[in-house]
């Protein structure tokens, strides 16, 4: 009991407002709450089973997942493909056989800077610079 007015006494010294609610519950159920809540457990469960959903675990449960067409066809020549990509010794020729279109891209970089970019740098920094003072003096 001594330890229920010690955290009684800690919420008053926090805020009083709070400590005035008291311990009562501020949640409540209307009375007719549970008079039609069968039914409509009953009427939702029979929708939901209409439209093909599990009522319990609310999911579809029909198959939506499908395998890409000719997939198992194609299956034991894309496994050993892969086999055999492994056993190379050469990137290159291991991306062909994974990937043919990534194996034509080749090693060209598709970034490139302006000609003369870093070495007017400095230089284009320090015009950049004199721009702002010059603006930024007062007459």
């Amino acid at each position: 009991m001594e330890n229920r007015n010690t955290i009684l006494d800690e919420i008053r010294a926090i805020s009083p407002v709070v400590a005035g609610i008291g311990n009562q519950n501020p949640y409540t159920v209307s009375p007719a709450y549970f008079d039609g809540l069968a039914m409509q457990l009953m009427l939702r469960i029979a929708i939901e089973e209409k439209a093909g959903i599990d009522p319990v675990l609310h999911i579809n449960k029909n198959n939506i997942y499908q395998a890409p067409e000719g997939y198992f066809e194609n299956l034991a020549g894309n496994i050993m493909q892969r086999i055999k990509a492994q056993e190379t010794g050469d990137a290159k020729e291991e991306l062909e056989l994974l990937s043919p279109l990534l194996g034509q891209i080749g090693k060209k970089n598709p970034f490139a800077s302006p000609e003369g970019y870093f070495t007017d740098f400095s230089d284009n920094i320090m015009a950049g610079v004199k721009a702002i003072d010059f603006v930024n003096e007062v007459p």
